[in-house]
């Protein structure tokens, strides 16, 4: 396993790195999803809940995903999501920065690793953090596996 991981990180640096350092309106990100409840594929619909900020810190990861090939950006998911997790990438919810900026959120570069990032500003009080979630999954397009991949 560490040397498919280590195998998988080398061919991923050769990434392009053409990123501004702050995220624009224009840029798409994804949030990695493994878990079925997280999404609806028959109707091709993102839960609320597939959002949800994390208990520890109240952020939502994501990762930059402009400019790369659907392969890299479900190779990326499987070295830096799945094999953390050790679970397998089921779908992505794919969101432009201007969708989530539109929510009063904003999207946070955080690296290590490339090109990952957090969704922040959540609000504390619990209705308008859930409805926040439930826009932003309306305003997702879900991305399911390609059949050959």
């Amino acid at each position: 396993m560490r040397l498919y991981r280590w195998l998988l990180h080398n061919l991923f640096a050769a990434l392009p790195a053409t990123l501004a350092p702050n995220p624009t309106p224009d840029e798409l990100t994804t949030r990695y999803l493994y878990q079925d409840s997280h999404f609806v594929a028959s109707k091709g619909r993102v839960k609320p809940h597939a959002f949800h900020p994390s208990r520890q810190d109240h952020k939502t990861s994501v990762f930059r995903i402009t400019a790369l090939t659907e392969k890299k950006i479900w190779l990326l998911g499987d070295i830096h999501v799945a094999a953390i997790v050790n679970r397998k990438i089921l779908a992505r919810a794919e969101v432009s920065v201007a969708h989530v900026q539109s929510l009063e959120l904003r999207v946070e570069p955080d690296e290590p690793p490339r090109r990952h990032a957090n969704i922040a500003g959540w609000a504390s009080e619990k209705d308008r953090l859930m409805s926040q979630a439930q826009e932003l999954a309306e305003l997702a397009t879900l991305r399911l596996p390609s059949k050959s991949a």
